[in-house]
Formats: structure tokens, sequence, C-alpha cells
């Protein structure tokens, strides 16, 4: 996760251009790890908007990628939710 934090200060143009790239140069080993702490990470971004974050997961070109995603991001809101929603 902290891997993929150090993309999260990024402005989000600059966001949304690194995303296709962040996981590539991982051993191929952690590509779903990675791809599922994007999500995570992308829940905070974008203030756990679960509908805008799934629309940014499916960009992904690789459909699994996607779907690693998506699921990190479902995490997060199921975290947030146990939590009474205190996240923003």
């Amino acid at each position: 996760m902290e891997y993929v934090e150090g993309f999260l200060g990024l402005n989000e143009e600059r966001l949304d251009a690194a995303l296709p790239t962040i996981c590539a140069d991982l051993n191929p080993n952690y590509s779903e790890r990675c791809h599922f702490n994007i999500g995570e990470g992308l829940m905070w971004y974008y203030g756990h908007r679960l509908n805008f974050v799934f629309a940014v997961c499916n960009r992904f070109a690789i459909p699994d990628h996607s779907k690693w995603c998506r699921e990190g991001a479902e995490t997060e809101l199921g975290a947030s939710q146990a939590q009474g929603g205190t996240c923003p």
C-alpha cells in the first residue's frame, strides 16, 4: 500500500495519467495486490465515492486489473462502514 500511496499526492490529472503504469514495473506476482491497493487508495483520494472509483478502475485495459481495483474499493468501503462511516 505504501507504494501506491506515493502516487496519491499527485493532482488528479497526473494521477489519471499514472494509473496504467503504477503496477507495471512490479513483479507480476504482486499485480493483484497492487491493483487492489489502487482501489483502496482511490477511495480515500475521491472521498469514498464508490461509483466514481469504479469508473476509474474500469479504465484499466486488462479486465483483471479493473476487477482487483474494484475489489479494493469495495473492501475500503466496507472498512469505512464498519467504523460507522467516519472515513471521509
